[in-house]
């Protein structure tokens, strides 16, 4: 009878079947798609990848140091102003500055070069249609770096600010094959000495970081190697301060960002 379908052969009423899905659920439902769509959306304008705040100050230094954009240019592209620029270059840590428009813009702007770059890697590498081009300008890189710290120069002082010294290695990165971890090699530096160092800005901000003397000398030799003459400011320097730069950091002082100027 209908009584005893209802149970068990325990005598325990069965579970009802699921009630169909109602028009409120499936209304949740769609208003979460929406919403996952939206985010999607907007997390396309967001960088991929987020980078320390020392990395973006680090990154900065080396970009301006190259020369292709004035500091002025750099601030419009990235949509930052001098004031803010300022206040975060002031700063140090891992997440000083992460709430700084320059943060946000300069991390995205990076972003998009390295896509950039990515892209031309790739087309470059398809024209050459092997690696055996790309062995040929590593030897050659090896070689040269050989060369230039072959050269013997006396450790008599340091007559290049910090400014400059990163000015010169954000010029050289990328020059003749070389690449940032041949020149760490080079000059005998860890990365993450060279990162504080590349960070920072300001004449002697940096100047007890091994990188920065290390540096000076291996720049020496390659301008003995070049046979160029010294900078006006280099003369000068020596004029002044025979016995070099201090290679330490004063306490409690800081520079405030400018353009690199040698």
């Amino acid at each position: 009878n209908s009584l005893m379908a209802s149970t068990t052969s325990a005598g325990v009423a069965s579970a009802p079947a699921p009630a169909p899905a109602t028009a409120a659920a499936a209304s949740a439902d769609a208003d979460g798609a929406l919403k996952r769509k939206a985010d999607e959306e907007h997390d396309e304008d967001e960088p991929k990848k987020r980078l320390s705040c020392d990395t973006i100050r680090m990154r900065i230094n080396m970009f301006l140091g190259q020369g292709t954009m004035t500091q002025t240019e750099f601030l419009k592209t990235i949509g930052a102003n001098s004031n803010s620029y300022q206040r975060f270059m002031r700063q140090k840590g891992p997440d000083a500055g992460s709430q700084n428009n320059t943060y946000w813009g300069a991390m995205k702007f990076f972003e998009e070069q390295a896509d950039k770059d990515k892209e031309a890697k790739k087309e470059a590498k398809k024209a050459k249609g092997d690696g055996s081009s790309a062995k040929a300008i590593k030897a050659e890189a090896e070689q040269f770096l050989e060369k230039v710290l072959a050269v013997p120069v006396e450790r008599e002082g340091v007559f290049d600010d910090c400014n400059a010294v990163r000015a010169k290695i954000a010029g050289f990165i990328g020059q003749n094959g070389v690449n940032q971890t041949m020149f760490l090699r080079a000059i005998g530096v860890e990365s993450n000495s060279f990162q504080r160092f590349m960070s920072v800005n300001g004449r002697d901000a940096g100047a007890g970081n091994k990188t920065y003397e290390n540096a000076y000398y291996f720049f020496e030799k390659l301008r003995i190697l070049k046979d160029e003459p010294k900078s006006t400011k280099r003369v000068q320097a020596e004029k002044t301060t025979p016995q070099g730069y201090p290679l330490q950091t004063p306490r409690g002082t800081w520079t405030l960002p400018s353009s690199f100027t040698q």
